[in-house]
């Protein structure tokens, strides 16, 4: 019954999910179809599931004999301190009285503990993870694009004297400094290539010839060495390429350039996360065939907000067009690296969400868990009212003791977080952007999910506790 459900409900909000993350992929979905088997595997599970977490507790209670099952109370049987915890906990006295019976009640029924604090766990694990994968993520973007000390980028239609160019940014106010670049698309050549024919090429890339001793761009080099004064036939790969390719530093590489066919030795790469392949030559590579040309216009401006770049941009276009140049699009450093963000922001949506439906399930266990407490001990429950406590002492005891189990759960997923987050962090954004990140534990995180688990925790077990006020004392004794 439950998974008829929770069909209809999870195709919903599946494609309620969906919809903003092909926003973010910037992609139209053009069917919400779900393949047969999808329904198979639900079905399967719904009914599967259930009959595996029941096998144990039924073949444990069919195992017990007729005396036993007549004389069980429905607690546990084993004498209160035998164990080296329990014998720690009778050390607590004065008025931590009631909180050392709460512990003492949640470690009762082990097994059901640890389910709840399990459950609990893995919603926090998830939610403190997407928070230091999120932290992460940004904490990478932002030492890979402060080593991009330009501001502006301007794309132009075809390759242009720089002397042209200098003359129009001369006339450009707002611009402190200008680096000229020149970039090319290239390709890789398949085996048997030839001169002008492509079809076999594997993989294309940009090729991007900079000056020496560049102060637009800083390459974080993590194998190797950088391009150096003098060097021709140098090349510098980005991380991504040499993942995708898998060049390495020393090989000789052939690339198709302009159609031709050149040899390249790899003397370097570099760290650039979470930006598609690239390789770099010298410019004097360039100045060889097409002296002083260039295609590109790196800018550092004295204005970095939105308008005076636009207004910078705008300017600078003009002067170009009067020096016989056309400019064919423009992109701000700021907007680059919006961009590569917003991709990067459906991982941590996604593991925010799921950590939310696990917490919504691990806080309906530990409502029920807290209902099946009380039912057990409503003798007990009895017994503390007989012998003068009052309807709320006994409630402060049962959400003592959701709030305890709460608290466990936070320190687990606490301890497991930080490493996971990590492992699953890298593993996510290599397989996706063949790249690593640049960890760091977001603090704040640890603290709210802290908050959010005592908080919820008293929640789920504030219904059980005032069932467990209500009673009075001759309904708790007599309860069979």
């Amino acid at each position: 019954d439950l998974t008829v459900l929770a069909l209809p409900l999870g195709m919903l909000a599946s494609r309620a999910l969906c919809r903003p993350f092909a926003a973010f992929l910037n992609f139209d979905i053009t069917s919400f179809a779900v393949p047969f088997w999808v329904y198979a595997l639900a079905f399967a599970v719904g009914i599967v599931m259930p009959l595996l977490a029941a096998a144990w507790p039924i073949w444990k209670g069919s195992a017990i004999s007729v005396r036993e099952a007549l004389a069980a109370w429905g607690v546990s049987q084993s004498a209160f301190g035998t164990g080296i915890f329990d014998r720690a906990m009778t050390t607590i006295g004065g008025n931590l009285r009631p909180l050392l019976l709460s512990i003492r009640n949640s470690f009762r029924r082990r097994t059901r503990l640890v389910l709840t604090i399990l459950t609990l766990a893995v919603s926090g694990l998830f939610f403190m993870s997407a928070l230091n994968i999120r932290s992460s993520m940004s904490n990478t973007l932002d030492r890979s694009f402060a080593l991009r000390k330009y501001d502006l980028q301007v794309f132009l239609g075809d390759m242009y004297p720089s002397e042209q160019i200098e003359r129009a940014i001369r006339k450009t106010p707002g611009v402190v400094r200008a680096e000229g670049w020149f970039t090319s698309g290239v390709s890789i050549p398949g085996k048997d290539a030839r001169e002008g024919d492509d079809s076999l090429d594997t993989l294309s890339f940009p090729l991007i010839a900079l000056p020496e001793n560049s102060k637009a761009i800083d390459l974080e080099i993590v194998e190797g060495r950088n391009l150096r004064p003098g060097d021709v036939d140098a090349l510098v790969i980005n991380t991504t390429l040499a993942e995708e390719s898998q060049i390495r530093t020393g090989n000789t590489i052939t690339l198709r350039f302009k159609g031709g066919l050149t040899s390249w030795h790899v003397v370097g790469i570099a760290r650039e996360p979470f930006l598609p392949p690239t390789a770099y030559i010298p410019q004097a590579f360039i100045d060889q065939r097409y002296p002083a040309m260039r295609t590109t216009i790196c800018l550092t401006l004295e204005k970095r907000d939105a308008a005076s770049m636009h207004a910078v941009n705008s300017a600078l276009d003009n002067n170009l067009e009067q020096e016989g140049i056309r400019a064919a699009g423009s992109r701000s450093k700021a907007d680059f690296r919006y961009g590569r963000d917003q991709h990067l922001l459906m991982i941590y949506v996604f593991l925010v969400v799921i950590s939310g439906i696990i917490a919504a399930v691990g806080g309906l266990g530990l409502a029920t868990t807290m209902s099946l407490n009380v039912m057990e001990r409503r003798r007990e429950m009895g017994v503390l009212r007989a012998i003068g406590a009052s309807p709320s002492v006994v409630m402060g005891i049962i959400v003592a003791e959701g709030v305890v189990i709460g608290v466990m759960s936070w320190i687990l997923a606490a301890l497991v977080a930080w490493p996971l987050s990590r492992v699953a962090g890298n593993f996510l954004t290599f397989l996706i952007f063949r790249s690593r990140l640049d960890s760091v534990f977001h603090l704040r995180g640890l603290w709210i999910w802290l908050a959010f688990s005592v908080l919820s925790a008293g929640a789920a077990s504030l219904l059980p506790a005032r069932s467990a006020a209500k009673l009075t004392v001759r309904e708790a004794l007599a309860y069979e």
